[in-house]
């Protein structure tokens, strides 16, 4: 976390390390040092930081509750214009680094003060964003709804991260192959989006594939255009209009007869609900 008059992740030129202080075993502050320019509470860490010393970027090497509340008393409070959580997404499992495996008591209470905390670093027009898989989604949104406001969510976005693919698509029941981004505003109505336009670089083939032969292992899979696929299962004679309605296509001509088309009473034909076309 920085603080930023913009949105967005850039190279930092530079970049200042900070520590926080130590405490001795009988509770005595250990005074910070490590050179100029570290925020009351915080030591610069000179082996982790390169160019200017007294630069505005800095990286905060701490544990994360500690780090925010520590930010906040040192005179961070709503400076911050974005705040990224990756939480434990508490699996079951056990890492060396953290507890993957709370209580699900403990993991919302967890949660809740590292959300107070982040909430009382942004600035108004800031906004909060923790991603999440589908254990602990639910909860999660229960949590942000109430610490931050329902009224402050601003959207929840579907992170495609895996594919169910190779051992994943042999498996039996449902494959998860999303996180979820959960965003909430500060202050929704001075929140504003840094829109950005991704363009694709062309079709994507993948998408006009078809599988022969599901039931054989993958080493053996063989693949084939969609559109001959259609062919072999309509005839070779079959007209490009039937090829397009066994690939879920309507003809043009057929939609705008369907809007053009009135019904009895007087509502056009395609306003609502419609059965699929004939072959």
């Amino acid at each position: 976390m920085r603080p930023s008059r913009g949105y967005g992740c850039r190279p930092m030129p530079s970049a200042r390390a900070l520590n926080l202080e130590r405490r001795a075993p009988t509770g005595r502050r250990i005074p910070a040092r490590g050179g100029p320019g570290a925020p009351p509470g915080f030591a610069r860490d000179a082996g982790r930081s390169y160019g200017d010393p007294l630069t505005g970027n800095a990286l905060v090497h701490a544990e994360n509750l500690d780090a925010m509340r520590r930010l906040a008393r040192a005179g961070f409070e709503a400076r911050f214009r974005c705040v990224y959580l990756d939480p434990p997404f508490n699996s079951g499992r056990r890492f060396d680094e953290y507890d993957d495996a709370l209580s699900p008591e403990a993991w919302g209470s967890m949660m809740r003060e590292r959300i107070d905390a982040a909430r009382a670093l942004l600035a108004d027009d800031g906004a909060l964003c923790v991603e999440i898989d589908d254990t602990e989604l639910g909860p999660l949104q229960c949590i942000l709804d109430e610490a931050m406001g329902r009224a402050q969510r601003v959207s929840t976005v579907t992170v495609v991260r895996s594919a169910a693919t190779g051992h994943k698509a042999v498996n039996r029941g449902p494959v998860n192959v999303t996180d979820f981004l959960l965003v909430y505003a500060r202050d929704r109505a001075r929140w504003r989006c840094n829109a950005l336009v991704r363009q694709r670089a062309g079709y994507d083939d993948a998408y006009g594939t078809w599988l022969d032969n599901p039931g054989d292992p993958p080493e053996r899979w063989r693949f084939a255009p969609l559109v001959a696929q259609a062919r072999r299962a309509l005839g070779a004679g079959a007209t490009r209009a039937r090829r397009g309605r066994a690939l879920g296509r309507r003809p043009r001509g057929a939609r705008r007869a369907l809007r053009a088309a009135p019904l009895r009473g007087g509502e056009p034909r395609g306003a609502g609900p419609h059965r699929p076309l004939a072959p």
